[in-house]
């Protein structure tokens, strides 16, 4: 059985980018020290959903302060 990780998760749920996916990745990302900054930023850039990634770091890191 294959299972996505955290990393796969959100930058497919930017992809796809209903506003329930949009939440979705954000639930996901309150985790963001425990995730592959790398892997998640070369898989949003393949995907083309780097500007999304950008713009959800940002919503959740004024959560975080």
């Amino acid at each position: 059985m294959y299972v996505a990780s955290p990393e796969d998760t959100i930058a497919n749920k930017l992809y796809y980018g209903s506003e329930q996916d949009i939440q979705d990745a954000g639930s996901i990302s309150v985790r963001w020290e425990d995730l592959d900054h790398q892997y998640l930023d070369e898989r949003c850039e393949t995907l083309g959903v780097k500007q999304e990634l950008k713009e959800m770091v940002e919503e959740v890191e004024e959560l975080i302060d």
